[in-house]
């Protein structure tokens, strides 16, 4: 059986498709189509035109977007007037320095504070609102876990919850 009869064959029983697969796997050479020379130079990609509307809202988006960029800026900058910059944990245990130093500060065995693990700072009006989990010695030099919210604003602990 040739490839003519093996194309008609296929051509009969799956439909058009089958054809053009059966052929291009039984070709010996490439068709003239897939020489290289025979295909068309690559076009440059094309802007399409926009109309005087459609430059008109594009201008208008920019703007828009630039003008919230700019009310961005300003509302960080409000905020970090009034509170004071993100508290940045520590990269040895996930603790932040302000909450170890007030901690330090007050407790009865200053050496025996040591973090499990602290969250992620949450804004709110006041400040920066922090939770961590930690232990120390109380008062009878017995070891206590603690799990309290601490308040941060511009460095320093304000409050605790």
């Amino acid at each position: 059986m040739d490839t003519t009869s093996k194309a008609l064959l296929a051509l009969v029983a799956l439909g058009a498709g089958a054809l053009l697969i059966d052929v291009a796997m039984d070709a010996r050479e490439p068709s003239p189509a897939m020489q290289p020379s025979a295909r068309a130079p690559a076009a440059a990609p094309i802007k399409p035109m926009l109309s005087a509307e459609q430059e008109r809202a594009e201008s208008d988006r920019r703007m828009l977007e630039e003008e919230a960029a700019e009310f961005v800026r300003m509302a960080q900058a409000e905020r970090t007037a009034k509170i004071g910059n993100k508290p940045v944990p520590s990269v040895w245990d996930g603790s932040y320095p302000e909450i170890e130093r007030y901690l330090k500060q007050i407790a009865h065995d200053p050496d025996s504070i040591d973090f499990e693990s602290c969250g992620p700072p949450v804004i709110t009006e006041a400040g920066w609102n922090i939770r961590c989990i930690y232990r120390g010695k109380n008062a009878f030099g017995a070891l206590v876990r603690n799990d309290n919210f601490f308040l941060v604003a511009h460095g320093r602990v304000v409050a605790v919850k």
